[in-house]
């Protein structure tokens, strides 16, 4: 009996399960009302966080970023030139890796100013969360592509820290994209977090689950919780 934001006709409105034909659907996700619409950083320095997490490492205080990807070589090294000075990183040529025979180059961003990228993120090169909070939606989808270019693949992307692919999810989330987020056991190394992203609308249509199983009653004794919104909408998010 709780009302959903039914797309129906070009518009939304409230209505039940019961009252939405297979032609319309209730909206599983929606870009945030709250992002930013004024720059608190510049665009490079976005594609240099996006890069740090994903193929980067802190060493003592410095970075080191990789990219074995030539087609990202020239972007990298225009984010580098824009955000420090040339006395600021170096560039190592390119070398060949071993296991692929492809080009990988390598730049190293001094300890001295490190902390500009390293301060955005937390452990284990996990994003903060105040940081994607401040990004512009042009910013964010920014930081997807970016991330995605470094360590993705058609949409796909697996990390060893899930942490830090949970913070990608969120960026996803706040631009109302359609996701799925799990952990997979890789054996000896652990839990990886994994992160799809999906190209069609973020929608539900009630109509097809109606029809996947037939309700039955069962007796039940203790709390019942009905949450009471303003706007009779509540999500639950379940652990």
């Amino acid at each position: 009996g709780h009302k959903w934001p039914v797309f129906r006709g070009g518009l939304y409105q409230l209505d039940d399960f019961v009252g939405i034909s297979s032609y319309e659907f209730v909206p599983s996700g929606a870009i945030s009302a709250d992002l930013p619409t004024e720059k608190t950083y510049a665009d490079s320095l976005v594609e240099l966080v996006a890069g740090f997490w994903t193929e980067g490492y802190a060493n003592d205080g410095a970075i080191e970023l990789s990219q074995a990807k030539s087609e990202n070589f020239e972007r990298i090294r225009c984010a580098i030139t824009k955000e420090f000075d040339r006395s600021q990183y170096t560039e190592r040529p390119p070398k060949l890796r071993r296991n692929t025979n492809l080009p990988l180059i390598r730049w190293y961003i001094f300890k001295s100013v490190a902390d500009k990228i390293l301060k955005h993120t937390e452990s284990k090169k996990a994003v903060k969360y105040e940081f994607l909070n401040s990004l512009t939606k042009q910013q964010l989808e920014l930081f997807v592509e970016v991330s995605l270019l470094a360590d993705g693949r058609n949409n796909h992307i697996k990390q060893s820290v899930p942490e830090r692919i949970e913070r990608l999810a969120y960026a996803c989330l706040l631009l109302g994209r359609k996701l799925s987020y799990s952990k997979e056991t890789m054996g000896a190394y652990g839990d990886y977090g994994v992160l799809d992203i999906f190209t069609g609308r973020p929608r539900l249509i009630p109509y097809n689950f109606r029809h996947r199983g037939k309700i039955k009653k069962e007796k039940y004794k203790g709390l019942v919780w009905c949450p009471t919104i303003d706007n009779h909408i509540w999500l639950a998010r379940s652990q």
